[in-house]
Parts: C-alpha cells; sequence; structure tokens
C-alpha cells in the first residue's frame, strides 16, 4: 500500500512537471513583443519558417518577402489570414547558404554562399529580374569569387549584408569573418598560417549593372579594380543608407566582452579588425598574453573552449600608415554596458559617458533607416536596430536557458529594437548615437524593413513558433517630406508660384537628378537629367515638393503649381 502511494505521488510530480514544461513552451511560442514606447502599435503579421535570414520589400508587387538561410525565398500574401507562398529555392538562383537580400526596381539582389565541403566555397550574388506577372524571375550571376578557406566552425560568417546607394550605381557587400578574433584557422593543417584572407572582414562594392565578375582570392586585384570598399569590419550583417546618403554598419565582436559596433562605413577605411574590437585592442596581438588572466574572456565561450586564445607569436602586424576608424560612441541611454577590463565586472554607462557602440554580445543586425524623413518626431530620419541574442544573463554572461549553450548578454536586456538618434558634428559627420530600446520580447530577431511607417521585424527563432511582426510607428502629421529650405539658402525655386517652368538657384554641389512629389509625399516624376528650366506645366495645381539630389546630401523645397 505504501508502495503504491508512493508510486502515485510520483506520478503526479511528474504530470505536474509535465504540465509546467507545456505551459513553459504554450507560453513561449505564444509570447508577444512589448512595445515601450505607446505611440507604437505591434501586432502579428505572419508565421514564418524555420531558420528565417533576411526580409525585403518588393517596390512592385508591393509584397515582403522573406529568405531562410536553405536557400528558399517566400512572398507574403496578405488575406485573413496572412500566409505566404514559396516563390525560389537553391536550384533557381544556385545560393546553398542564403543569408541577405535586396529590391531594386524590378529586380532582386540575393546573397549568399556555396560551401562545397565545409572547408571552403564561394561567395555569390545572384540577380533576378522580373519577368512577368507572375513573378517569375530570370537568374543571373553579378558576382562570384574563386573558392576560399572556410573553418568548418561557427566563424564563417559568409557573405551577408547587402545595400544599394540611392543614386542605384552600386551594391554593397559585407563579407564577414573566418575567425572569432584574428587566431589561427589552419582545418586540420590544410591552410597552414592562415587567418582571414582577401574575401573575407571587408565591405566590398560593385557595379549594379555587373555581369558575371569573377572575384579573386588575390587583394593586389581586387584593390586594381576598385571592389575594397573599406576593410577590417567582422560581420556586418546589416549594412544601411541614411536620409543623408551615408552608409552605416551593425557589426558584432567576438567571444570576448568586447563592444559591438554602428560603424560610419567611407570609403578606404579600416575599422580595426582584427586588432581592435568596439575601441578595445585585441590583446593576442600582443607578446606573453595569457587568456586565463583576460577578465574579458568568458570561459564557458566556444572560442576558449577550443584553445582559440593563446600566447599568439605570429600574429600579423597591424597594416603600417593605416589609422584605425572608431565605431560611434554611443550616449545611451541603452545597450550601454560594458565589463571593466581592471576587476572584470559589468557596469552600465553613466549619464554623459560615452561606449563604442553597444553591449557586448547584443549582435546587433537588421539595421534601416527613415530614409524619406516621414516619421515623426523623435523618430524622423532615424536608424533603427535588432539585438539578436539572448539577454539578462548573470555577470558571467550565464543563462539557464541558453540557446546553443553560448554566453548570452550579462546584465543588459537583448533581443529587441533600438532606436538610433545619429548626431552630427559641426563638419557634418556622425559621431555619435543615442539608443533606446522601443520594443523588447522577440524571438532572435534577424532582419528588418520599413515600408512608410511600417517596420516588419523578422524572427529567427528558436523555440514554439517565429513570426514577423508588423510595427507601425507614429507618422508625421503633415506630409511625408519636410522643405527645409529655411535652414539652406542654396538651390532656391523661382518663380514659386509656378505656371509653366521653375528654374533652380544652383550653388557648387552638382545636382545628380531630382524627384517631385506630390503633398502626401507620392512620386509624381523623376528627372534624371536636369537643365536650368524644369517643365512642370503638366501638373495640377496644387504644392508640390522637389527633393534635389546632389553629389552632398538631398534637399528639399516646397512649391506651389498655378
Amino acid at each position: 500500500m505504501l508502495k503504491t502511494k508512493k508510486k502515485l505521488k510520483t506520478i503526479a510530480r511528474i504530470k505536474f512537471l509535465f504540465i509546467i514544461f507545456l505551459t513553459t513552451i504554450v507560453q513561449e511560442s505564444q509570447s508577444q513583443p512589448k512595445a515601450k514606447d505607446s505611440n507604437l502599435t505591434i501586432t502579428k503579421y505572419i508565421s514564418v519558417k524555420n531558420a528565417a535570414s533576411s526580409i525585403g520589400y518588393d517596390p512592385i508587387s508591393k509584397s515582403i518577402f522573406y529568405t531562410t538561410v536553405s536557400g528558399n525565398v517566400y512572398r507574403v500574401i496578405e488575406g485573413t489570414p496572412n500566409s505566404d507562398i514559396l516563390m525560389f529555392d537553391v536550384t533557381d538562383h544556385k545560393i546553398k547558404h542564403l543569408q541577405g537580400m535586396h529590391f531594386s526596381d524590378n529586380s532582386l539582389f540575393l546573397v549568399g554562399n556555396d560551401w562545397t565541403d565545409g572547408t571552403q566555397g564561394i561567395g555569390l550574388i545572384k540577380k533576378g529580374t522580373l519577368q512577368g506577372n507572375d513573378g517569375s524571375r530570370n537568374w543571373s550571376t553579378v558576382i562570384e569569387t574563386a573558392l576560399y578557406p572556410a573553418t568548418k566552425a561557427a566563424f564563417d560568417h559568409g557573405f551577408s549584408g547587402i545595400t544599394i546607394d540611392r543614386e542605384k550605381k552600386y551594391l554593397y557587400l559585407s563579407s564577414g569573418s573566418r575567425t572569432d578574433h584574428g587566431e589561427l584557422q589552419e582545418v586540420n593543417g590544410l591552410f597552414k598560417g592562415i587567418r582571414e584572407v582577401p574575401l573575407t572582414s571587408a565591405i566590398f562594392r560593385f557595379p549594379i549593372d555587373s555581369e558575371n565578375l569573377m572575384i579573386p582570392n588575390n587583394l593586389a586585384i581586387i584593390n586594381t579594380n576598385g571592389w575594397l570598399f573599406a576593410d577590417g569590419t567582422r560581420n556586418s550583417f546589416g549594412l544601411a543608407f541614411n536620409s543623408k546618403g551615408d552608409l552605416f554598419g551593425v557589426d558584432n565582436s567576438g567571444d570576448r566582452d568586447d563592444h559591438e559596433e554602428l560603424n560610419h562605413i567611407q570609403k578606404d577605411h579600416h575599422y580595426g579588425f582584427p586588432w581592435k574590437m568596439g575601441t578595445n585592442d585585441n590583446p593576442q596581438q600582443f607578446p606573453g598574453y595569457d587568456p586565463d588572466k583576460d577578465l574579458l574572456v568568458n570561459k564557458n565561450s566556444k572560442a576558449y573552449k577550443r584553445g582559440l586564445y593563446y600566447d599568439d607569436n605570429t600574429f600579423p602586424k597591424p597594416p603600417a600608415n593605416v589609422t584605425f576608424t572608431d565605431p560611434i560612441e554611443n550616449m545611451g541611454p541603452d545597450a550601454n554596458y560594458y565589463r571593466d577590463p581592471s576587476d572584470g565586472k559589468v557596469y552600465k554607462s553613466k549619464d554623459g559617458e560615452s561606449l563604442g557602440t553597444f553591449t557586448m554580445h547584443r549582435s546587433p543586425l537588421g539595421l534601416v533607416f527613415d530614409q524619406g524623413n516621414i516619421l515623426k518626431t523623435p523618430y524622423t530620419g532615424s536608424g533603427f536596430t535588432l539585438s539578436f541574442t539572448q539577454g539578462k544573463g548573470d555577470e558571467n554572461g550565464y543563462l539557464s536557458n541558453s540557446i546553443w549553450r553560448l554566453p548570452v548578454v550579462p546584465i543588459d536586456g537583448s533581443q529587441d529594437l533600438i532606436h538610433l538618434d545619429i548626431i552630427y558634428d559641426q563638419n557634418n559627420k556622425p559621431i555619435k548615437v543615442k539608443s533606446t530600446v522601443i520594443a523588447d520580447g522577440f524571438n532572435f530577431p534577424v532582419g528588418s524593413v520599413l515600408v512608410d511607417n511600417n517596420l516588419y521585424v523578422l524572427e529567427y527563432g528558436t523555440r514554439g513558433n517565429r513570426f514577423i511582426w508588423k510595427i507601425e510607428l507614429p507618422k508625421s502629421n503633415t506630409t511625408s517630406v519636410k522643405d527645409d529650405s529655411r535652414n539652406n539658402l542654396t538651390h532656391i525655386l523661382y518663380p514659386n508660384p509656378v505656371n509653366q517652368k521653375i528654374s533652380i538657384k544652383k550653388s557648387n554641389s552638382k545636382i545628380n537628378y531630382i524627384k517631385i512629389l506630390d503633398i502626401t509625399g507620392k512620386l509624381v516624376t523623376k528627372v534624371n537629367s536636369v537643365s536650368n528650366d524644369i517643365d512642370v506645366s503638366k501638373l495640377s495645381k496644387g504644392i508640390y515638393f522637389m527633393q534635389i539630389f546632389t553629389e552632398k546630401s538631398i534637399l528639399t523645397r516646397r512649391f506651389v503649381k498655378n
């Protein structure tokens, strides 16, 4: 009888634990991100497939698309409820490890790698040109690299971030590192003495109309052709231009507790990797380095457990006559924790103190900007980025339910959406950023796209369901464009009001092209060849905005058509 009671108690306890387990799963699968700004509205847009990798918006079909790492490309069909349809797979575009996508007019650009056997692979950019009303595309190769060494490890970041400049002249591509922090990665002696190679840890630029470009793993040839745009980036998974035409990238550091970065990506600049990460020097480059005494090395990290931190007497010297460009300083109030190398403790930056840029291990990605300045203050012209990794770990970066058994973000939160208010200096250079978390509770967010005032956030997900979330941001109450002529007396329009032809009083800046928008912000016409007089006689009566695209900026001028 006693044994029976004990058995019943055991069964009851197992049932109770099973109920708790199921409850946890249900809570995880049904959890919804929460807005920290009451002006934001977050709604579930659609459930997505496993291992989603990037998201984009097709301006032709006016549809959201997303990709998976395995090479699938899905289109979201809006309805009740929304659904998705597989449009393309690896048999169409040939990219077996797909990480990035970008739409431009009727072209879809995809970027990724084909890792042949885990020891080496090629990088690819493919273009799908729209063929008909059914959404079919003709696929062609933009660039293909020579074979280059992989590592059979978690540090093969590959081809990922891709964007296009506002003039639609160039593709900008991020190729991530093949190492954690510049250590030797020889793959059992197959690649003796190899660390990074010319095709890794850099930002490349290619003409948008490139076809079948073969890119060798040769720095001299890459430089001769002008393909290397910037060097020393570890893994800029997110690349984006802002409304001023400046290019930015968010970059994650290695397993050591160095800062994550927001960089102003400029031509011929070097961002420090592998000699610097965040604003910290990589100590492995210095003789006598002892990782066991390094308080920024997490002893539970993969890199430490695999013996990748060591006294490295062959670590290469920094390139001669090169000054590294530091990341943009974070002035807070959020995402600004750091580990003090003197005592190993984690602190939050105080008011007025800066950090370069984000809390360690947040893994920022999904960078976008309000390029049309259509959002309401304080978001007008701002940037937004996501944090991928789990947060709220203990001071050692431990979390009991950590995925992949990785160290997580210590103390600070993560898996959130950060508003980036970038501050420019008197020389019109972006030097600081105010970072504010405006939503959290995502399930490994991996990408975002801003369509009008709606931000769509894609989740990679690991447990339960994974979604695209639609975040409605406050829109300007007046118009979607802003007349900045009061603050800038160049490029004045006359006569204004106008009946037939309008002229632009120019400064020394060359005008590349202009766009004319109606009062709602809708594009009315684009003029690629700008003469002294612009014919507006066919415009209906009303208020219009002329966006003037120069070599240095975008200027907006208001005019009235009689």
